[in-house]
């Protein structure tokens, strides 16, 4: 796992964007996928118990 200390797209100390390799831009996707995900079926879980209400 990255640490987000460490800028991979921006450094807001230099002002300088940041070129990231494919592994990092990698697994900043999977990191952000995964928690869409989850957020996402568990969201519609929620609206699928409250519509049977």
């Amino acid at each position: 796992m990255r640490n987000p200390e460490v800028p991979v797209f921006f450094d807001f100390e230099s002002g300088e964007l940041l070129l990231p390799g494919t592994k990092a831009r990698n697994e900043i996707y999977a990191e952000a996928a995964t928690k869409l995900y989850v957020g996402a079926a568990v969201g519609n879980e929620v609206l699928a118990s409250a519509s049977e209400e």
